[in-house]
């Protein structure tokens, strides 16, 4: 805060008050009031949260890039309006009062955000060896504020026991199923699927190449979570 009308300029401490002079303009702060207990209970709950937030971010990472590329924003990365939206209470999804013993929903994380109709697809099936299969019965058509560009999905297979994900992006076709590679040491393991859909914009003069479509800042829809299967 600047102060004005006082006579002289210097520096020092009164009180809580901290004098100093910035650019010929005297300047006062107020020092930072010590904390008797910095680690309560519930600071301590509120670290646990954001300890698992993080985790599952790092975990969701590739899915993130693509599917928070449309709503980040200059000083949020993907991943940390992700975990902006893990930690609220509200959110349902990190639960518990006991920082040693919190409960994760992982059916209810959103790895994507957007306005874009949601993918026309069936729940998740595991029909052939390390694979995840997805019927497709249908593809959105993009509404006109959003593309021009081609309807993409993104597809997002967690093994939650080992901490590991695969993200496939596809450009669906409907009538037929989608099928996502698994790692060879999955088989038997339980996994999760989720799925979100996402314009591929149009490459312009050359300037996007093959891949980079999936991170340009287009709208995402919100994401679907397409069940648990048995990896076969």
């Amino acid at each position: 805060m600047k102060l004005k009308g006082i006579a002289g300029k210097g520096a020092g401490k009164a009180g809580e008050m901290v004098f100093s002079v910035f650019r010929g303009e005297q300047v006062v702060r107020w020092m930072p009031k010590s904390v008797k207990n910095p680690n309560t209970e519930r600071q301590q709950l509120s670290r646990a949260k954001f300890k698992i937030a993080v985790d599952w971010s790092r975990v969701l990472n590739d899915g993130l890039a693509v599917g928070y590329s449309g709503v980040k924003t200059q000083t949020l990365s993907a991943r940390n309006e992700f975990v902006k939206r893990l930690i609220p209470t509200s959110s349902g999804i990190i639960t518990g009062t006991n920082p040693n013993d919190l409960q994760v929903d992982i059916t209810l994380m959103q790895i994507s955000r957007g306005n874009l109709p949601t993918p026309q697809l069936g729940q998740a099936k595991s029909t052939e060896a390390l694979h995840v299969n997805i019927p497709v019965d249908g593809v959105p058509a993009i509404p006109s504020q959003y593309g021009p560009g081609e309807y993409g999905v993104v597809v997002v297979v967690l093994q939650p026991d080992t901490m590991r994900a695969v993200t496939k992006q596809i450009k669906p076709t409907a009538g037929t199923p989608l099928s996502i590679a698994v790692p060879a040491d999955w088989s038997g393991m339980d996994v999760h699927v989720y799925g979100f859909g996402k314009v591929i914009p149009n490459a312009k003069n050359g300037i996007l190449s093959a891949t980079e479509p999936w991170m340009y800042p287009s709208e995402a829809s919100a994401t679907e979570y397409l069940g648990s299967v048995s990896i076969i």
